[in-house]
């Protein structure tokens, strides 16, 4: 009984030594200024747009990415702006059950072939832009309504080992065909209300 109070007596000493030396776990927060998101593995984004996107024209709008981490990140976001779906998509939400729904780009699977110079290497500290056109259909040009614009970015590709039979051709292999020196993966978003008017 007299050891294990023992024990018990040490362990509890212990833990109040590690606290008094600042061994307690800390959570990290990265301190971002606006308009910056919140990073995810260390890279922050978020998007200029025109405060009222317009049916029948190509709304332009500007993506940002920084790198907040003290790594070089590298980001897959490919040149051609019409494949880019499920890599970097923007949607356009109005408001109600019947409200507009649209997504921009289309998938497109096939008519692209990936490059190295669709790997984009970003320094620590530094920012990419990039410009992607939003285009939907008008209906009459007289109906507006707010709508949420919101941009999603995400990759999960690391490796690009090429040797896949496609409607393009046999894909080649990228980087030598190991993991991808410094690519960034996981999925970020940002969001903003406009006014669509269609």
């Amino acid at each position: 009984m007299k050891k294990r109070f023992l024990s018990l007596l040490l362990v509890a000493l212990g833990i109040q030594s590690i606290f008094a030396l600042g061994g307690a776990p800390q959570i990290k927060t990265i301190q971002v200024e606006p308009p910056w998101n919140p990073p995810v593995n260390n890279l922050s984004c978020y998007f200029e747009s025109p405060s009222e996107l317009k049916a029948g024209e190509n709304n332009q709008i500007t993506l940002n990415f920084k790198n907040y981490g003290h790594e070089p990140i590298r980001i897959y976001f490919v040149n051609g702006e019409m494949f880019r779906y499920g890599i970097s998509t923007l949607y356009l939400r109005g408001e109600g059950k019947n409200g507009l729904f649209v997504i921009q780009p289309e998938p497109r699977p096939h008519g692209y072939v990936v490059t190295e110079k669709d790997f984009n290497l970003i320094d620590p500290g530094k920012e990419v832009s990039f410009v992607q056109n939003f285009y939907f259909q008008k209906v009459d040009g007289t109906k507006e309504e707010f709508a949420d614009l919101t941009w999603v970015y995400k990759n999960f590709i690391k490796a690009w080992p090429g040797g896949k039979i496609t409607l393009d051709g046999t894909t080649e292999s990228l980087f030598g065909g190991g993991d991808i020196p410094n690519i960034w993966t996981g999925e970020i978003k940002c969001q903003k209300q406009v006014k669509a008017l269609y």
